[in-house]
């Protein structure tokens, strides 16, 4: 299979909305909540993700067209951050180092345009995702934040420093 990544179009939000909710359903009491959780893919992912100045990319089967994941950036709450949102992979392709390659192109992006940090939150029951991000060089920080949805999601918050 050829994967390719390119930017969100805004026709991806139903394939983005089926392979998160796969993702959610492999961890006991996710429950994904689209208007709440989902409302900037309903909305029209890249339209959505242009007015907050942000990107997110998407992993497709270049033969196919299939959409298998996606992993984006918006602003952080500090100048000089973004913070790397939706990190999430079809559950078919776990093992095949999509993950890597849709992190490796967000760092990439946040580094071109002179981020000097990458934060993200991730719920505490992802633990493959925190042994990716972990590999990848992102250092857990000491805060979580609870975010009194649906799932009762608690969150570990990770940096990686770009300097």
């Amino acid at each position: 299979m050829d994967i390719g990544l390119r930017p969100a179009r805004d026709d991806d939000g139903p394939a983005l909305i089926d392979i998160t909710g796969r993702c959610y359903a492999i961890y006991p009491g996710c429950v994904l909540d689209i208007p709440g959780e989902m409302s900037d893919v309903v909305d029209g992912v890249a339209t959505v993700f242009a007015g907050i100045a942000g990107a997110l990319w998407i992993a497709e089967d270049t033969a196919t067209g299939d959409v298998l994941g996606c992993c984006g950036w918006r602003p952080g709450d500090t100048p000089g951050t973004l913070e790397l949102i939706k990190l999430y992979v079809d559950p078919d392709c776990h093992g095949r180092r999509l993950g890597r390659r849709l992190v490796d192109r967000v760092i990439d992006d946040a580094r071109s345009r002179g981020a000097a940090t990458l934060d993200l939150w991730t719920d505490t029951r992802f633990t493959a995702a925190h042994a990716l991000y972990e590999k990848l060089g992102f250092v857990r920080q000491p805060e979580t934040r609870l975010n009194h949805d649906l799932s009762d999601t608690e969150e570990y918050h990770y940096r990686m420093d770009l300097r």
